[in-house]
């Protein structure tokens, strides 16, 4: 049985010792009467039985980390649900923002959001377009960049003087992970622009 906890061990070195357990009982081959028999326990420990139910060992990271506390285990392990659930584009709260940007803002995907409750604002405020937006900072795998257009088709992040146009961002607020931000294009006279927030 030491032999086949270490095979278990192998594949997953992060088990805990009810992890391995779990591992050795789920893959026992059956004897007797189904589940826990009082004559066979709960079968033969099988070692090729073991190590298929031996979870993978963790990939974690911030994004996943995030995914694991804001669905559940069988939402995240069904492949179906992922473009309209636990993906990076899904939007199961349908308030237009991915699950993407949800986790760069440190909002919460199942629950739609408003302005008032962090979800990015746009105001024109004097000769300037100016967005207010959060960054959570544990989400350090990606980066959250402010772009601005004349005309909804060529984006930059670049201020561009060729267009009389200048991108400014400043940290307004911050509150434990959530730093808020506000980002003003100034926009020459007579000109038009557009501002939007990309997560890469």
């Amino acid at each position: 049985m030491a032999a086949i906890a270490a095979l278990v061990l192998d594949k997953n070195p992060g088990l805990d010792p009810a992890g391995v357990r779990e591992a050795l009982v789920t893959g026992a081959a059956p004897r007797g009467a189904a589940g826990y028999d009082v004559v066979f326990g709960n079968g033969l420990v099988d070692a090729v039985g073991a190590i298929e139910a031996t979870p993978p060992e963790s990939q974690s990271s911030p994004k996943l980390d995030w995914r694991a506390a804001n669905f559940t285990v069988a939402q995240l392990a069904d492949p179906a649900l992922e473009a309209t659930v636990w993906g990076d584009t899904a939007d199961p709260d349908k308030d237009e923002i991915s699950n993407l940007l949800e986790y760069a803002m440190g909002l919460d995907p199942n629950s739609a959001d408003s302005a008032a409750s962090g979800a990015p604002s746009v105001r024109p405020q004097g000769g300037a377009l100016t967005m207010i937006f959060r960054r959570a900072r544990s989400a350090t795998d990606v980066d959250l960049v402010v772009e601005w257009s004349q005309d909804l088709k060529t984006w930059t992040d670049q201020s561009g003087s060729e267009y009389e146009m200048q991108l400014a961002e400043r940290l307004v607020a911050e509150n434990g992970d959530i730093a808020t931000y506000e980002a003003s294009m100034a926009v020459g006279a007579g000109r038009r622009g557009f501002v939007r927030l990309t997560v890469n």
